[in-house]
């Protein structure tokens, strides 16, 4: 969104999506942006499937015994702001703030408001969302957290990162290797896809390899799973 909009400023941000759903960064930067970073504010906000931090349904700690009634209860109000704030985030960001889907769009009589309205109804939106992963997806295991991190949403927030910024470059003429801009975006976009995958497959075959060579230094041809891990009698666990 930054590399977008050049700016830092929401209120930059916002403006640059000011005309219209085919000027929200989520169009502008390609959806992969909107999925990486929600993903990883879902994760940021510990909840579902990414509740890793306190499982309430299985440990017995914290606030869940030590406090009741009304503490008890602003302590889960407290992380729905979260929730609330990084809704917010996202809409801003992506979604063009208070501006409506079409340029000139006025919600019902209450135009001065019109602004505020397309912001909460677009905020209502990903809270709906943030409680329908709560209750559509099994929590997910640390390891299986990090993989997703370091192993995929890293790298490919990278790759797209020079992939747009190319983009951008062909756009404004800078490459020149014809007389047309988008033919040399085009032909960025071909070779940028093609060298993003290969350096991936390299990235998964080193990967593959180094957890093949720590399984060998282990004396095990695979990972055990966490159910082999677990004991399967009383003698066992002795």
């Amino acid at each position: 969104m930054l590399l977008v909009s050049r700016s830092l400023s929401t209120h930059d941000i916002v403006l640059t999506q000011s005309s219209g759903v085919a000027n929200w960064s989520f169009v502008t930067t390609g959806i992969l942006p909107f999925v990486v970073f929600l993903i990883a504010g879902t994760a940021e906000l510990n909840r579902p499937p990414f509740d890793l931090v306190e499982a309430e349904q299985e440990l017995v700690g914290g606030f869940h015994t030590e406090y009741s009634s009304i503490r008890f209860a602003l302590f889960f109000l407290a992380e729905f702001m979260n929730t609330v704030t990084m809704g917010a985030i996202i809409v801003t960001l992506f979604f063009g703030g208070p501006a409506p889907l079409v340029d000139g769009w006025v919600i019902g009589p209450l135009g001065a408001f019109n602004g505020f309205l397309w912001f909460f109804f677009k905020l209502l939106f990903f809270l709906f969302t943030f409680v329908w992963f709560r209750a559509s997806l099994p929590r997910v295991r640390y390891d299986q957290l990090m993989n997703l991190g370091w192993k995929v949403l890293i790298p490919l927030s990278l790759g797209w990162l020079l992939l747009l910024a190319g983009i951008r470059s062909a756009q404004a003429g800078v490459f020149g290797w014809t007389d047309e801009p988008y033919v040399d975006m085009l032909i960025f976009v071909v070779v940028g896809l093609t060298v993003i995958s290969i350096g991936y497959a390299l990235l998964r075959m080193a990967i593959s390899s180094a957890r093949e060579e720590r399984l060998a230094e282990a004396g095990l041809t695979s990972a055990p799973t966490p159910l082999a891990l677990a004991p399967t009698s009383q003698e066992d666990h002795h």
